[in-house]
């Protein structure tokens, strides 16, 4: 969906010939960007599909993704994509004030400001309150495509929406308790 530290859009390849052909529910213990969970083909035949990410502001995103996408998309394309000073204030807001304990799942608003940071670092960076967004001269000149915008369109596929929307459960557990609660002979 978007670069994320550890990301799995090219391994969904070579996974999914190791997925069993039928199986009622699927678990993506470390969801990240939640690249099984759209590309994979046999993922999308589970009656129930399971994002799971210890990073609660990551597991608010496919919540969001899930429940109301439209939202999301409406919102980034009211938000700019490239300014600095929008950049420092949702940094401050998210890796500086924000009790991570408490981060609430469904909060467009939070989602929006994860994904503009998310979108504006080099290949998926790990975020934090000293990251520098990565606006240079190649990405304003067009040599380089916006991963903001990038997303968006994404986003305004049919397709891949609907196949958010497939997401039964966004979970923001860790990764033991999370297979705990749904391990079973189908899963």
């Amino acid at each position: 969906m978007f670069p994320y530290i550890g990301g799995k859009s090219h391994h969904v390849g070579w996974m999914n010939p190791l997925f069993p052909n039928k199986f009622k529910t699927f678990v993506e213990v470390f969801g990240g960007a939640g690249w099984v969970s759209v590309k994979s083909e046999k993922v999308g035949n589970a009656t129930t599909r399971v994002y799971n990410d210890f990073n609660p502001l990551l597991a608010n995103v496919y919540e969001c993704f899930r429940t109301q996408p439209e939202a999301v998309l409406t919102l980034m394309n009211q938000t700019p994509k490239s300014d600095l000073t929008l950049y420092r204030q949702y940094q401050e807001e998210l890796f500086a004030k924000l009790d991570w304990n408490n981060v609430p799942l469904g909060d467009v608003s939070l989602a929006v400001k994860y994904l503009y940071l998310q979108t504006q670092v080099f290949a998926g960076t790990p975020l934090s309150t000293t990251n520098v967004p990565y606006f240079t001269e190649q990405k304003a000149n067009g040599k380089y495509a916006s991963k903001y915008d990038t997303l968006k369109k994404k986003l305004s596929d049919e397709k891949l929406t609907k196949r958010l929307k497939e997401i039964t459960h966004a979970e923001n557990m860790d990764c033991i308790d999370l297979i705990k609660k749904y391990d079973s002979e189908d899963t």
